[in-house]
């Protein structure tokens, strides 16, 4: 992530790209130079793990919450 931040003015995070979603997430995004935008895609839409909507919906209702802009 850190190196993302040397070539862009955001860093998008594809968590349906990881195979885990790292415990200290919110930690890591915390301390990035650079504003972070988190996705979890479904597969229908490109994302790389097969989740269903409840799974989705359950780990945006857990998720790191930021500030907006």
């Amino acid at each position: 992530m850190r190196r993302t931040c040397e070539w862009g003015d955001f860093i998008e995070l594809r968590l349906d790209c990881l195979e885990e979603i790292p415990n200290n997430l919110s930690e890591s995004i915390q301390h990035l130079p650079r504003p972070a935008i988190l996705t979890l895609r479904p597969a229908e839409q490109g994302g790389h793990r097969k989740l269903t909507l409840e799974e989705r919906q359950r780990f945006w209702s857990t998720a790191p919450r930021g500030e907006s802009i």
